[in-house]
């Protein structure tokens, strides 16, 4: 078993874990939200489409349980 981890954002180290966590525990919903809690993309930015897409599944997994966190009005 390796213990090496794998960075979403290697600019500021966040792993895919911190990511769902920012979305499940603090109902970031938005590229934003994720950032302003992880700071993921807030470096280079390279990492903005995985981080989407992470984002993208985790709402749809939410979407599918019957999940809300919150209604965003800025969209």
């Amino acid at each position: 078993m390796s213990t090496s981890i794998r960075f979403i954002c290697n600019c500021k180290s966040v792993t895919k874990k911190e990511i769902i966590n920012a979305i499940r525990k603090n109902n970031a919903q938005t590229l934003n939200d994720v950032r302003v809690i992880t700071y993921a993309t807030s470096g280079c930015g390279r990492c903005k489409n995985e981080v989407q897409g992470v984002i993208d599944i985790e709402l749809a997994k939410s979407k599918s349980k019957g999940i809300q966190y919150r209604i965003n009005f800025t969209e």
